[in-house]
């Protein structure tokens, strides 16, 4: 069978901004091409909801912010040139993301009038805890919002969760793209194969280790990641 070696980057469209989940286990993968996707795209505004604080320590032009002020304070300085914030939010998760969602929605007003057409990217970290399965309080919408539509204004969103399931059915309806890695919850795998099909149930749940399906426009293909920080698709 044929394969195709190529960037990680090119895992997401560049024509315009996408709306991307990658889901596994702990050691799966998953953050081996979240990070590969982020060098690929070369992404000049960017942010990560840091949960577990992995982004930024001993990486070279990341800036590590723990609250809003500084992180506006940070964008303010660098706008011109560019940007890679790591937020590690602390308190209420949720209405944190909520807080940077309609930040960014707000800052990137000028895409979508066509003055500045520089893409802003948010990568949220333990998706299920920014941004969980259940009904918002009234008033917190920033994430449904950038899910139904950012892309209208260059907002690349990438979720990443171990937890499927756990992930606001918002967001996950509307990406355009899923990489599915190795689950170790039932429920999770159950939540996938409603998409894919039951029939692909033993095949996720015999999925090993840095292999992954990528799930678009109804197809399923599958690969793995190499430890050069590219991948293989068949």
């Amino acid at each position: 069978m044929l394969q195709t070696t190529t960037s990680l980057g090119e895992l997401m469209e560049h024509k315009q901004a996408e709306r991307v989940f990658v889901c596994g286990r702990s050691g799966s993968g998953k953050s081996t091409i979240v990070k590969a996707m982020i060098a690929e795209l070369k992404a000049v505004k960017l942010i990560v909801f840091d949960v577990q604080d992995e982004y930024s320590k001993g990486k070279p032009g990341w800036v590590r912010v723990t609250n809003m002020k500084d992180l506006i304070r940070t964008m303010k300085a660098k706008w011109k040139k560019g940007f890679k914030i790591a937020y590690v939010p602390t308190g209420d998760l949720m209405a944190v993301m909520d807080k940077i969602a309609k930040l960014v929605w707000a800052l990137q007003e000028a895409y979508e009038a066509g003055a500045d057409m520089r893409q802003f990217t948010l990568v949220v970290e333990e998706a299920d805890t920014g941004m969980p399965n259940r009904t918002m309080p009234a008033g917190m919408d920033g994430i449904q919002n950038l899910s139904n539509r950012g892309r209208h204004r260059g907002i690349n969103l990438i979720g990443v969760s171990q937890r499927p399931a756990l992930v606001h059915t918002t967001f996950r309806g509307n990406c355009s793209s899923q990489f599915v890695f190795a689950l170790a919850n039932d429920i999770d795998r159950k939540q996938i194969c409603q998409t894919v099909g039951p029939e692909f149930k033993k095949e996720l749940s015999q999925m090993p280790n840095f292999k992954f399906w990528k799930l678009k426009d109804g197809r399923i293909q599958r690969g793995h990641t190499t430890s050069s920080g590219r991948y293989k698709l068949s």
